[in-house]
């Protein structure tokens, strides 16, 4: 149910293509810590598909436009724990309606 990956800011050993693969081998999923990762909108947007997903760590993650935290934020209902910091994209969540701790910085 849980998944966190092990990496640095030098050594980006995740990326969409593992993250996709993820998401099709554990559906059920609740929290994923995916910091400092190379994950795209396009990985977050398979992983959006992960419908049980409460807590999401993205912190220093650099390849998000916004559109894959979008597809999150609309699929993944019971999201309570969003972590964002030090991450060199922004998404507007001024629109954010659930109560939903998120973490900025």
């Amino acid at each position: 149910r849980h998944f966190a990956v092990q990496g640095s800011w030098r050594e980006r050993i995740y990326g969409d293509a593992e993250v996709v693969k993820m998401a099709e081998c554990w559906p059920h999923l609740e929290s994923v810590d995916l910091s400092y990762s190379s994950v795209t909108d396009l990985g977050l947007a398979q992983l959006a598909k992960c419908k049980n997903l409460t807590s999401l760590d993205l912190g220093a993650t650099y390849g998000v436009e916004g559109k894959g935290m979008q597809a999150i934020w609309d699929s993944c209902v019971k999201l309570t724990s969003l972590n964002l910091q030090r991450c060199d994209w922004h998404w507007d969540a001024s629109t954010a309606t659930r109560d939903v701790d998120i973490y900025w910085g």
